[in-house]
């Protein structure tokens, strides 16, 4: 896995090698290379690139975890929703998806999310 460090560098080099396909020219006294940086410019790279690093990593495990919820919630197929959303089915699928659900709300604490 890269560290914060690879990832600003490899941010600042991609950056400088795009923008002018943007038509954009960076000053020229911005112009220099990852090693020729003042310490504060990486440092302030390093903290950006780990702060969007971990919202998408957040958000790809909110998304994973959905899906996952969503499985779980499935009704089964003999069964099926009713227009409100409640399950219809037989008392013994009705016990499960009610231990389903409270599986579904361990697994929501044991991987919580911003708004949980």
């Amino acid at each position: 896995m890269k560290s914060a460090e690879e990832w600003a560098e490899l941010f600042h080099k991609t950056y400088e090698r795009l923008a002018p396909t943007f038509g954009y020219e960076t000053k020229a006294e911005s112009q220099t290379s990852w090693e020729e940086l003042p310490n504060a410019n990486k440092s302030l790279m390093e903290a950006t690139v780990g702060i969007v690093g971990l919202c998408i990593e957040r958000e790809a495990a909110g998304e994973m975890r959905q899906r996952i919820i969503d499985q779980l919630l499935k009704p089964c197929d003999c069964h099926s929703l009713d227009p409100g959303g409640d399950f219809i089915g037989c008392d013994r699928c009705k016990d499960l998806r009610l231990e389903v659900k409270r599986d579904v709300e361990d697994f929501k604490l044991a991987f919580p999310l911003p708004g949980d």
